[in-house]
């Protein structure tokens, strides 16, 4: 079982830089802490959070940094959250808010629900850079101004 302050065995630990200097790192996690959503790493000094999961292979958000993170220091597990809900079927209207890296938080929580809860929820994503382009969204809310932009990954 993994605890706060625990260094993590990782493997093909990779960068890709996005919009606005954030990167992604891609790695692969010998042992996955429990729960994921909301756990926060530090890669060297940056910390990053989950965003992709797929098996022990996970893709993490790391918001900008003055420098090039170094893909060969250890990884540093810092922060683990309580358990969300489970019966979140039998909420009418979900509002999901996403502030900087908490932005991976909700794409990761994104990742896991049902049609259903999709269907009924209404996600927020807030940086004073975003990750990636911006574009107009497809799918406008009639509260919310036009202005509106949407991310392809949650399209």
């Amino acid at each position: 079982m993994l605890s706060v302050g625990s260094k993590l065995e990782v493997f093909n630990v990779q960068r890709q830089s996005l919009e606005n200097g954030w990167w992604q790192i891609d790695m692969t996690l010998e042992v996955l802490p429990q729960p994921l959503l909301g756990a926060r790493f530090t890669l060297g000094q940056y910390e990053m959070a989950v965003c992709r999961i797929k098996d022990h292979h996970v893709s993490c958000l790391m918001m900008p940094t003055e420098s090039l993170p170094n893909v060969h220091e250890p990884v540093t597990l810092t922060h683990l959250a309580d358990e969300l809900p489970k019966d979140l079927e039998s909420i009418r209207q979900l509002l999901v808010v996403g502030k900087d890296l908490g932005i991976a938080d909700v794409l990761l929580w994104s990742q896991h629900q049902s049609e259903e809860v999709a269907y009924k929820s209404l996600v927020l994503l807030s940086a004073e850079a975003f990750p990636w382009k911006i574009k107009p969204a497809r799918y406008m809310v009639s509260l919310l101004p036009e202005t509106i932009g949407a991310s392809e990954l949650l399209e």
